[in-house]
């Protein structure tokens, strides 16, 4: 009886560790510094709606922008106007696992709060795609929604 006991210890451990393995974990958030950010969606202030997409696909009206973050400066960018906007930022709270969040002051006076995560898609035969996702909240003005790719590191 003693020399069942330890194979059958032996054996559940195993099972568990195997259980372990199997389980696909999200990455960690980038924290806003580490992306090259491009927008997916602008939505509107009041009632949520998507008023701007990236995604020609849309009936929001068609728009681009580019999103950077560095030393302490947040340059939103209209590639095809050559319009910016920039915003001091600082970092207010994070879990790094799960999320960043920012505080941040636009040149023209407007205060924003912004976080970043991880947002998980998964189709129908259960396959999951991972990207880093930036939400930008200004009151009164918007909710402007940007994406990064997984592994996305800044260009020198």
């Amino acid at each position: 009886m003693k020399r069942k006991c330890p194979l059958f210890l032996l054996a559940a451990v195993c099972l568990a560790l195997a259980g372990c393995t199997a389980v696909e974990e999200a990455p960690s958030p980038n924290q806003i510094e580490n992306a090259e950010w491009t927008m997916t969606t602008i939505q509107d202030a009041v009632g949520g709606a998507v008023v701007y997409s990236s995604d020609p696909q849309t009936d929001a009206k068609p728009l681009n922008l580019t999103c950077r973050a560095e030393n302490g400066t947040l340059t939103i960018e209209n590639p095809g106007s050559g319009e910016r906007w920039r915003a001091g930022y600082e970092e207010y709270y994070s879990k790094p696992d799960q999320y960043y969040h920012y505080n941040l002051h636009f040149e023209d006076g407007a205060e924003a709060s912004a976080n970043t995560g991880v947002t998980v898609k998964e189709d129908a035969s259960g396959s999951k795609t991972y990207s880093h996702t930036l939400i930008l909240v200004v009151p009164s003005r918007g909710v402007v929604n940007f994406t990064a790719p997984i592994g996305d590191t800044p260009a020198p």
